[in-house]
């Protein structure tokens, strides 16, 4: 956060689930609202550690105790607390928000934020007030008894006023979190005369796929029709992250460095929208950040990959000098490579390398000149390069050499060919590969000109006494393979990725699966039961085709992975696969799943 310029730290403490806070006025709250009385509280201590720690970084702690609603942790250890709800005449034996019509809630609501006056130096503290839910409040005859004799008729809004109006002043702070109308929400607060925070548009643990970053960053907190006057009544805004479904294990890549783009927005002039910049700012405090963590806890550097591992060229001019990130510090040298493979060996793991041809292939180019197609613009050369360049001599010598290696330093009977993703527009841009494909009698069908150079890249694997996988489009493109090819399908919706294992597996070849198992698209909440839920065996097919279904793989991509990371859905991937297929009760799965993943963390 200091790093970040974020000078408040708001400290939502209490909740439904729990009551950590460990009061001296009323310890029974944690005694039995916690999750554990001993491990899982925040001692007097602790609170007093964590609000010194933060002010010796110039940041302040703002305390959450959130009433009425959000109670059901207090009700534990505070009898007559909550209101008592009902089913028809009778208690339901539930309980609903705080009681707001007996005095002693009032008593010891007094008693409580005093204790919590003394212990929080910051002159706020934030009181909460969100998502009641009026229906036990409704179904309580006491509750409607006085509704009626306050003159409230029906309006549970009103019994919700009265209980916060007992700690409303003229000076409060007005914290706007609901994203719908949220314009409108600011207008009108402003427009009463009320200072605000913004928090709705930065909400961190709604994650999704790829750089949502920026849409945090265009967000414009002044963006509401309001007078100047009304515009200065904004104070700031607020970056949150809610624990649904973080703890310590995904803290921190959640929040860092998305919260990074929530801080400088905030910081930025009403004129600094530039996405571009901003981007390239970012990437460099990341780094920053990253440093630091590193050196905090004396974490070892890891690099990046997969198991199967997606690698990258190995000869010397291709990785050690021209093609890695870094010569020395980011590259697997044989020794590492040879520590992996043991490591896997030692606990029953093969290590299958991928060497993804002909796209997917700029790194190479750096490290082995004429190996890539030049690119053109018109009659010139663009300065760029494309693929492989699959009409040269020279290539099949160069891959000959590299394959010759990898067979004999990684002993797997496969290596994965890659063949996915071929962006043709460099090959049409070239005058010498349009005049090699006429005289092939290729004509404009680019996917021939693939399978040519795909057939001679498998025609030289052979010769190593290897087995290869390839991606789906080799298949698809009409490649000859050999019998025991294992075919790797990865693309498309369920639909589609049901008829293309129907028609691989009706060819005879055998396959793999990993089309729904893509870890790296993330999405919020427990998106881990739609992984639970795919059966690679769920398609039209013979009992015999089904059989070629060897397995399924679970992806994890690294546009957007790295260490700081990476997390425990691989686990139902696991469990799905090796399962048979009448286990599908997504609720057995999750008990397992979660005693499975404290044991990993332990």
């Amino acid at each position: 956060m200091a790093m970040n310029k974020m000078n408040v730290f708001h400290w939502h403490i209490v909740d439904d689930p729990s009551f950590p806070y460990q009061s001296t006025t009323f310890p029974q709250l944690s005694e039995k609202g916690a999750y554990h009385p001993y491990t899982h509280v925040y001692t007097p201590a602790d609170v007093k550690m964590i609000i010194e720690f933060a002010r010796m970084r110039g940041i302040r702690v703002v305390p959450e105790f959130d009433t009425p609603g959000h109670t059901q942790s207090w009700g534990k250890g505070q009898t007559n607390l909550l209101t008592t709800c009902y089913s028809g005449a009778d208690p339901s034996g539930t309980f609903g928000p705080v009681n707001p019509i007996v005095n002693t809630t009032y008593d010891f609501m007094k008693q409580l934020f005093k204790e919590i006056s003394t212990v929080f130096p910051d002159p706020y503290i934030h009181l909460g007030g969100d998502e009641v839910d009026f229906d036990c409040w409704k179904s309580n005859p006491d509750v409607q008894k006085w509704m009626a004799e306050q003159g409230f008729g029906k309006d549970y809004t009103k019994l919700e006023s009265f209980y916060i109006q007992k700690w409303l002043k003229p000076d409060t702070v007005v914290n706007v979190w609901i994203g719908s109308r949220l314009a409108e929400e600011l207008f009108n607060v402003t427009a009463a005369g009320f200072t605000t925070i913004l928090s709705a548009p930065w909400y961190l643990d709604l994650i999704s796929y790829g750089q949502d970053w920026q849409r945090y960053y265009k967000v414009e907190p002044l963006s509401f029709k309001g007078s100047d006057a009304q515009n200065k009544l904004v104070i700031g805004g607020e970056a949150c992250l809610w624990g649904e479904f973080v703890d310590s294990t995904n803290l921190t890549p959640r929040l860092w460095p998305r919260a990074s783009a929530v801080a400088e927005r905030l910081w930025s002039a009403k004129d600094v929208t530039d996405i571009n910049d901003a981007y390239s700012r970012l990437v460099r405090h990341r780094c920053r950040m990253v440093e630091y963590y590193e050196y905090l806890f004396r974490n070892e550097r890891r690099r990046k990959g997969h198991k199967h591992r997606h690698g990258s060229a190995s000869p010397s001019e291709l990785s050690g000098l021209q093609g890695a990130y870094h010569p020395y510090t980011h590259v697997y040298t044989p020794a590492d490579v040879k520590m992996i493979i043991e490591f896997a060996r030692m606990r029953g793991i093969r290590v299958i390398p991928e060497f993804d041809t002909p796209g997917h292939t700029q790194s190479w180019g750096k490290g082995q000149t004429d190996l890539l197609t030049t690119c053109y613009s018109g009659t010139t050369p663009s300065g760029t390069f494309g693929p492989v360049d699959p009409t040269r001599n020279t290539t099949y010598d160069f891959m000959k050499q590299l394959f010759g290696e990898i067979s004999a330093v990684f002993p797997d009977p496969y290596v994965h060919l890659g063949g996915d993703e071929v962006d043709f527009s460099c090959w049409k841009s070239n005058p010498d590969i349009t005049k090699f494909m006429a005289q092939q009698g290729f004509g404009k069908d680019y996917t021939k000109l693939e399978s040519f150079y795909i057939q001679k890249l498998l025609d030289i694997v052979t010769t190593t006494q290897k087995g290869y996988m390839i991606w789906q489009e080799v298949f698809d493109n009409g490649v000859k393979l050999k019998p025991d090819t294992l075919i790797h399908v990865w693309k498309g919706n369920q639909q589609q990725y049901q008829d293309e294992m129907a028609r691989v597996t009706s060819s005879g070849y055998q396959t793999l699966l990993s089309t729904p198992w893509y870890l790296n698209r993330i999405s919020y909440g427990q998106d881990w039961t739609s992984f639970y839920k795919a059966d690679p065996q769920n398609f039209t097919g013979t009992d015999a085709q089904k059989e070629l279904v060897i397995g399924g793989e679970a992806c994890m991509w690294g546009e957007y992975v790295d260490a700081t990371n990476l997390t425990p859905r691989l686990c139902v991937v696991a469990e799905r696969l090796w399962s048979a297929k009448d286990v599908t009760d997504v609720n057995d799965a999750y008990s397992r799943l979660v005693r499975h993943r404290c044991r990993m963390v332990e």
